[in-house]
């Protein structure tokens, strides 16, 4: 795959929902890639969960206590803590999870990824460390 081909540049609606002045809510924008809402909805899951605007969010924990998100079951298949603290970098959770719709969770970032192409504002490193990664399946 070229980075034409596995990545999409999205801010996942934030502007054209009239979020443009939405800072630190790359959870936000995975949700609304991942489970195929709008960012609107999204946004409004997050602040129900308790994200604040503009902040950033744990995910992590938030998924752990309720993992349905905008009509989607978030089912985990990849967790570093089941795995002795060992990420698989991006290109290899490509190869694993080839189709589907999900969310992968780095350090201090969330992105999603959809039948192996990245969705985020801008490509990260093929070669960086997925610490968590959880499948969006229907209800």
């Amino acid at each position: 795959m070229t980075l034409q081909d596995d990545f999409k540049c999205t801010d996942g609606g934030r502007t054209a929902e009239g979020f443009k002045h939405e800072r630190k809510d790359c959870t936000v924008r995975a949700i609304a890639a991942a489970c195929d809402v709008p960012y609107s909805v999204a946004h409004a899951e997050m602040e129900r969960r308790g994200r604040v605007n503009g902040k950033g969010f744990g995910f992590y924990q938030s998924v752990k206590n309720n993992p349905v998100f905008c009509g989607k079951r978030l089912v985990p298949v990849y967790d570093w803590n089941d795995h002795n603290h060992k990420c698989i970098c991006l290109c290899t959770a490509r190869k694993r999870f080839p189709k589907g719709r999900y969310i992968i969770r780095k350090a201090k970032h969330a992105f999603a990824l959809i039948d192996g192409v990245e969705y985020d504002k801008s490509p990260n490193s093929r070669y960086i460390m997925v610490k968590q990664m959880w499948r969006a399946e229907p209800l």
